[in-house]
């Protein structure tokens, strides 16, 4: 019997739809097979668009991408910066740079979800992870030591914030925060850097610098300006010839101190302290002085009693006046007594000079010799022997009467009338003419007929030196 039409088209409509049903299940099997094979591949590696400091890692294991990672190793350089200008390069050959696998690949594949590995398709964000490398300590602090980084003579020393005296009142300094580098915090600023991969490493910001004990913010730093500037600012210009010095607050600053009720006074002991200083730095009594002789002779002198000398208790009493008052001046220091130059020797070319190895004097007058004489000094021993060094005359006197120690009985030692007394220590030693010498010169002051510390001269050269020789003229004596 034949089909009918109808029969055969829903016959072929039936067979159609069992294809379309055979075939999508084997779809839907293969999209299965395909994804459980996904899930199972991205297990072990990277999913799809994935991204690890700039390196693509899709579809990688563990082991091939700790191989892109290191790609850089041998090109790697890291930028060493610190203050004022500071760079320095240090790179992988250098320091024997060598990477290090350390498994951030297989925790990175981990945290990823292998069930929603298709999500991926969509791009990622980039992924950082911080990698791991070793290298030669001791080849870096070589080449830090041939680069000079801890080369002292390159360091600016910190230096604290401090009080200083400006346009009449006590401001803050700053602190110069300097450039002295600690060195064991910069080696390791820099091995941390490298180990971890850093391009560049700051030595300011990681705080490797030695730092000043004292900034402008310091509380008791502002407390103290504030009870400072309660005093009167004052200033002291001294001259010495064409020098000079300068004592201000910068210095009276420190003379301060707290009292029991927490204000501050004038310390009396720190001034007198400052002055004592002062003094040693400018006065040259007793000063060692070069010196040529008559014969042409380059000789020191030291010893005697000529030179500047400062007089520390009223020069103390005019500082503590000016502070008071508010003073500014310029002027000499109060003296006890001066000389000619402040330069050593501080004497000009007005001087009377006394050989003792020669026994002979010679007095200069504007640098040009003007009397000349054979003399006798002191007998060479402890009680009797004239003193070396710079002198000057302190008195004249004609007549005068020279008289030695007083005796118990009341009378003296020796006594004798000089007609020309010219007197050049304080304990008695001067020129002066000897009726009881019948010569002068040669050895006599050895051979017991010395003086008692005196220089005895001539009569007529005795005269003829005390009618021009002026009080305060130096007199140098010297062996």
């Amino acid at each position: 019997m034949a089909m009918k039409p109808a029969q055969g088209h829903l016959r072929k409509r039936h067979l159609l739809r069992n294809t379309l049903i055979i075939s999508g299940a084997v779809l839907l099997m293969l999209l299965a097979a395909a994804y459980l094979a996904g899930c199972f591949f991205f297990q072990s590696h990277f999913g799809i668009n994935t991204t690890v400091n700039g390196r693509n890692l899709s579809f990688l294991g563990t082991s091939e991408a700790d191989e892109r990672l290191a790609l850089n190793t041998g090109s790697y350089e890291l930028l060493i910066v610190g203050r004022e200008g500071l760079q320095l390069v240090v790179d992988a050959a250098e320091i024997n740079l060598q990477y290090v696998a350390t498994g951030q690949p297989e925790a990175l594949i981990k945290d990823q979800n292998p069930w929603l590995w298709f999500t991926r398709i969509i791009p990622q964000p980039q992924q950082i992870v911080v990698p791991t490398y070793t290298f030669d300590s001791a080849l870096l602090s070589s080449h830090l030591a041939e680069q000079k980084l801890f080369d002292k003579a390159k360091m600016r020393p910190p230096t604290d914030a401090r009080a200083v005296f400006e346009d009449g009142k006590y401001v803050i300094k700053e602190a110069d925060l300097g450039t002295t580098l600690d060195k064991k915090k910069s080696t390791k600023a820099i091995a941390d850097c490298i180990s971890s991969g850093q391009e560049s490493c700051d030595l300011d910001a990681a705080k490797c610098y030695v730092a000043p004990s004292l900034t402008e913010s310091d509380d008791d730093l502002v407390k103290q300006i504030n009870e400072f500037n309660k005093y009167a600012p004052f200033e002291i210009t001294y001259t010495f010839g064409d020098q000079t010095e300068v004592l201000d607050a910068n210095t009276a600053i420190k003379w301060f101190k707290a009292g029991s009720n927490g204000k501050k006074t004038l310390d009396i002991s720190a001034v007198d302290a400052w002055v004592a200083d002062f003094a040693d730095r400018h006065d040259t009594v007793g000063a060692t002085r070069d010196f040529t002789t008559a014969a042409g002779a380059h000789i020191q002198v030291s010893g005697g009693s000529y030179g500047w000398s400062i007089n520390e208790v009223a020069e103390r009493n005019a500082i503590i006046e000016a502070i008071a008052n508010q003073s500014s001046e310029t002027r000499e220091p109060v003296y006890l007594q001066r000389a000619d130059n402040h330069a050593l020797p501080d004497f000009s070319n007005t001087y009377v000079e006394v050989d003792q190895s020669t026994q002979h004097m010679w007095y200069f007058v504007a640098g040009k010799l003007v009397l000349e004489s054979d003399v006798v000094t002191g007998f060479p021993n402890a009680k009797r022997a004239t003193p070396n060094g710079v002198f000057y005359i302190r008195s004249k006197a004609s007549p005068a009467k020279l008289r030695g120690p007083r005796l118990p009985n009341g009378e003296y030692e020796w006594e004798s009338t000089v007609q020309y007394w010219m007197q050049v220590t304080a304990g008695g030693v001067g020129l002066h003419d000897a009726y009881w010498q019948s010569s002068f010169g040669l050895a006599r002051w050895q051979a017991g007929f010395g003086s008692h510390g005196c220089i005895n001269m001539p009569f007529a050269k005795a005269q003829e030196l005390y009618n021009t020789l002026k009080i305060g003229t130096p007199v140098i004596i010297h062996a």
